[in-house]
């Protein structure tokens, strides 16, 4: 006769630390323990269950890796190519001199003006020697510094006989200090960075196998590129020379010829003819270019609150940047729709310009015309004249107001009145002749 014994569950849990992410749990169950005629079974029901946390793909990378073998690099910005390499030898004796070219006094709708466009030349460059030249001389490139304070990504990959293995992505600072990436002492690295050259957070390419990233709207998109080896003795750093990989255009209205200490308002657009000139894409970060197909027009307006001041505490010379990823613009249109101005005699009077198909027509150059250059465009505004005609007598062309002076500190020495009577006129600083 079977007889059953009953007892309590055994239950055994057993915790085996490997790595840090990485966790094995046993567990053995005794379920039963019976006795018949004799003879003694033991039902043994055991499970192993594995579970494991997840684990970054940098990290796992590195479990196989000795703590000693690794290092951080450090990363800086040398500084942003002008687009073209430069003789040091002959820099002394050969100068590159780019002239506006003016074009004559023209009459809009409420004033004049003088346009002009010219190569915008950096005066805040430095020369830095090549990458890939290990000697100063020819080779080396002349670079724009690039304001601290500037996002870029950075993309790692490891190679190991002509094959590319991704090892990490990073977003850093220009200006920076503290910018480091970890890396294997004495490993060779392909490196990709991008930028927008601003303090736009940069996004991560999600393939890592075939990364490309937008070059964004009316963004200065910056690219670099290397291969890096390593030492296994030593610090390892990494200088980023950047090449802009857009065409900057630059459209300047200087109101001083208006009399006005402060613009406003201004509404423009920019166009060729009535086509947008402006184009975006898709950056392919490995092969460095843009992907097939994948640019496309945009035309956005722009107001006041995207130009800035030319001259730092002074609002009567405004720019704004227009960027385009695509070489052989040849023309554009600057439409200006709207303009304000502060009237300098009386602080609280300003004066809106009915300035709606103010269209002002800029060529550039021809040799010229190739990602990395930079343009500046500029609009020279002038106070117009009252016009008279008279019967029988040529027109006459009259001063809105009295020329006055101002003093020898002014901004502008000399001014034109922007009312004649009143509080306005002075008989000691007029002139009406």
């Amino acid at each position: 006769m079977a007889q059953q014994v009953a007892k309590d569950m055994l239950l055994g849990i057993y915790k085996i630390r490997g790595t840090k992410n990485f966790n094995i749990i046993m567990i053995i169950n005794f379920k039963s323990l019976a006795t018949r005629q004799g003879l003694t079974y033991i039902l043994l029901a055991g499970c192993i269950q594995l579970f494991s946390t997840s684990c970054s793909k940098n990290e796992s990378k590195e479990q196989n890796i000795l703590p000693e073998n690794m290092e951080a690099l450090s990363v800086s910005v040398l500084g942003i190519t002008e687009g073209q390499e430069i003789d040091l030898a002959k820099k002394a004796s050969a100068t590159k001199s780019t002239s506006a070219k003016a074009n004559e006094i023209k009459e809009y709708n409420g004033f004049d003006a003088i346009t002009s466009i010219a190569e915008d030349v950096s005066s805040n460059t430095k020369i830095i020697q090549a990458e890939a030249n290990g000697t100063t001389g020819k080779g080396s490139i002349k670079a724009l510094a690039m304001v601290p304070g500037v996002k870029y990504r950075l993309m790692l990959y490891s190679l190991n006989n002509g094959v590319e293995t991704f090892w990490r992505s990073k977003e850093m600072r220009s200006g920076s200090t503290q910018d480091t990436i970890s890396i294997v002492k004495g490993g060779t690295y392909k490196y990709y960075a991008y930028s927008y050259n601003s303090s736009t957070t940069m996004p991560d390419a999600t393939d890592r196998t075939t990364p490309t990233i937008s070059t964004g709207e009316n963004e200065d998109f910056l690219y670099a590129s290397g291969t890096l080896n390593t030492a296994t003795i030593g610090n390892n750093t990494l200088g980023l020379t950047f090449a802009r990989k857009t065409i900057r255009l630059s459209v300047e209205f200087d109101a001083r010829g208006m009399f006005t200490d402060e613009i406003q308002g201004i509404t423009m657009t920019v166009t060729k003819g009535t086509e947008p000139v402006l184009q975006k894409g898709v950056f392919d970060v490995k092969q460095g270019k843009l992907v097939d197909n994948s640019t496309e027009y945009y035309n956005p307006t722009f107001t006041i609150a995207d130009f800035v001041n030319v001259e730092e505490g002074f609002n009567d010379r405004k720019v704004v940047f227009l960027y385009t990823v695509v070489a052989g613009v040849e023309t554009f249109d600057a439409n200006l729709q709207s303009f304000k101005i502060k009237l300098h005699d009386n602080t609280s009077l300003s004066h809106d310009f009915p300035a709606a198909n103010s269209k002002f027509t800029f060529n550039i150059p021809t040799d010229n015309r190739a990602l990395g250059f930079k343009y500046k465009a500029k609009v020279d505004l002038i106070e117009s004249p009252v016009i008279v005609n008279s019967p029988g007598v040529a027109s006459t062309k009259w001063a809105r107001g009295n020329l006055h002076y101002l003093g020898a500190s002014a901004r502008s020495n000399y001014r034109f009145r922007t009312q004649n009577h009143g509080k306005f006129n002075s008989w000691n600083n007029d002139y009406f002749r």
